[in-house]
């Protein structure tokens, strides 16, 4: 999904607060840091270092090692609001992402595993997506 759509997928899931905005978005970082480097070439990008430590950032296990610490020493729930956008990414990139994507076990797959139901870069499945989302913020907000 494009940056966009998680930030308005999470706002409509988990509410409207800048957490949630700042971890929607961690994880596609240094995808975007990567495209930025490579001037939009999204060959170049793709085989990058930076591109690959991306896919291996949108880790449930490397988030639950930064995150859990945290939120157990401070109880903060700002830390659980940007965890909980977080996981809400990673979850709708696992469904997402069939052709290609994240290692969602790194570090102990260093795969692409599992594979999504649908390619979000699809068309259809794009807008599949956006309607479902504003389905989602009228549900939310109305």
């Amino acid at each position: 999904m494009d940056g966009i759509a998680h930030i308005l997928l999470g706002i409509a899931l988990i509410g409207p607060r800048w957490e949630v905005v700042f971890g929607s978005l961690l994880p596609d970082a240094l995808y975007l840091l990567s495209i930025i480097k490579y001037r939009f070439d999204l060959d170049k990008s793709r085989n990058s270092r930076i591109f690959i430590y991306g896919e291996r950032i949108h880790s449930f296990i490397f988030w639950s090692i930064i995150l859990l610490p945290i939120y157990v020493l401070t109880g903060s729930v700002e830390v659980f609001y940007f965890g909980a956008s977080i996981y809400l990414h990673l979850l709708a990139d696992l469904v997402t992402h069939r052709d290609f994507g994240p290692r969602f076990f790194w570090p102990l797959i260093d795969d692409y595993f599992p594979r999504g139901l649908v390619q979000w870069e699809n068309k259809y499945v794009f807008v599949s997506i956006w309607v479902i989302i504003c389905l989602l913020l009228a549900v939310a907000f109305y």
